[in-house]
């Protein structure tokens, strides 16, 4: 499969977006449609994969202003076939002309994908939303 990321924004894509958390964060996991939506989706970069092949959106994530990598969701088909990391490289692109280090909350059984990309485990384990979290930390070497 192929994919093509776009960086958007908020008020054009929100439709897109949400389908995509709805899908795989309420529906899926069963999240409470409250808690999916946040202060921080309005002022975030957000970002879309579209599969060529369909020619449709099938994964998001979203970058705060405070470095915090999220709502990142992938629709079940389009799992395991490279969108998560292609979708992860290009967020951690952008977020090293900002930032020092980024963050996220990752579920623990998602830990082996961002470990794979650099992320270390901070802190206890913790709930959100009802499901098991890890924050995780990644530092960008930066020149001196």
């Amino acid at each position: 499969m192929r994919f093509r990321i776009e960086q958007v924004d908020w008020r054009d894509s929100r439709a897109q977006l949400s389908e995509i958390r709805i899908e795989v964060f309420v529906r899926e996991q069963g999240v409470p449609i409250d808690e999916e939506w946040d202060q921080w989706d309005a002022s975030s970069r957000h970002w879309l994969a579209y599969s060529i092949d369909v020619n449709k959106p099938v994964a998001t994530v979203r970058l705060t202003l405070g470095g915090q990598i999220g709502r990142m969701a992938v629709l079940t088909n389009y799992r395991h076939s490279g969108v998560g990391s292609q979708l992860l490289e290009e967020v951690i692109k952008v977020a090293q002309l900002s930032f020092e280090k980024v963050y996220l909350h990752a579920q623990c059984h998602a830990m082996g994908f961002y470990e794979h990309a650099g992320f270390k485990a901070v802190g206890s384990q913790f709930d959100e939303a009802g499901i098991a979290h890890q924050r995780m930390m990644l530092e960008f070497n930066k020149p001196k």
